[in-house]
């Protein structure tokens, strides 16, 4: 129960405390199949990527519309992979936090830009600088998916080279950039005409990620463990400046009390001699 209670108040004081911890403790129960998930703004085709991925292009099994449709952490098992559709980055707090939840512990990130609207957005660029903070390993683990690049096709090269622009000073080594369609995939799907679906570059994405995945055949459950490692020195850190900041808080406390110690133990002193004097000179009255 003391342990509990102590738990408890850090989670009150320290934000960064309680999402580390949530994150260890969901990791825990996570099951050991990989898990890519899917990220961006609201209507970035997040969702119709990951149906495409898992072959969901007549009855859709992660909903899409023209509105807000995601609104708390989806997944779907396909083949062995378990895909992560989440929230808007853009919406609210609260899906926000839900898409986080989904991201905490994917192996592999798929950051979703709707090529349409042009370059990215400011609200994208600070989203990537959170994700790099709260995944020291996304160097690693995430590609950039173009969505909707048939609606570019004048202006591609050009977005192209100016998103490859923005992300260069963000990371380490150059991002990946994927530029895909879904409706010219299911199209070609639907209808058999395979230069459509190469077109839709929904096969370069299939081949980027088999290609992380053979370079990872052993290694996830050591990449998740040193995840979780790195979690847990993050905590002690956490844990240990609060404890540090205790022992500040009661040294001042012990001083303020020795000090007021000192004064009253001062202050005692002289009543006493005071007093004394007094009654010496009463004495020496009475004698004489």
């Amino acid at each position: 129960m003391i342990a509990e209670k102590y738990l408890n108040q850090l989670q009150r004081e320290s934000p960064d405390f309680t999402r580390l911890y949530a994150e260890m403790q969901a990791q825990q129960g996570l099951d050991k199949t990989l898990h890519i998930a899917v990220c961006g703004l609201m209507n970035a085709g997040k969702s119709a990527l990951l149906n495409a991925l898992t072959g969901h292009l007549q009855e859709e099994f992660f909903e899409t519309k023209a509105v807000r449709a995601t609104k708390v952490v989806q997944a779907l098992t396909h083949q062995g992979i378990t895909y992560v559709d989440t929230p808007g980055i853009d919406v609210n707090n609260e899906d926000e936090e839900q898409a986080w939840r989904g991201l905490a512990n994917a192996d592999i990130i798929l950051f979703a830009h709707n090529l349409r609207t042009g370059t990215l957005e400011a609200a994208e660029v600070e989203f990537l600088k959170a994700l790099k903070r709260r995944r020291p390993d996304i160097e690693s683990c995430m590609l950039v998916v173009l969505t909707h690049s048939e609606s570019a096709t004048d202006q591609r090269e050009a977005r192209l080279e100016a998103i490859a622009g923005i992300l260069a000073p963000l990371f380490q080594t150059p991002r990946i950039l994927v530029p895909t369609s879904f409706s010219s995939y299911r199209k070609g799907v639907l209808e058999q005409k395979p230069a459509l679906i190469n077109h839709s570059g929904i096969n370069d994405l299939h081949k980027h990620l088999k290609t992380w995945i053979e370079r990872h055949p052993v290694d996830i459950g050591a990449v998740r463990r040193a995840r979780y490692q790195q979690r847990k020195i993050e905590l002690v850190a956490i844990v240990d400046a609060v404890v540090a900041k205790r022992e500040r808080e009661l040294a001042t406390i012990e001083s303020k009390q020795s000090q007021a110690f000192k004064i009253l133990r001062g202050s005692i002193q002289q009543l006493a001699e005071t007093v004394r004097g007094r009654i010496v000179r009463c004495e020496s009255s009475d004698t004489n």
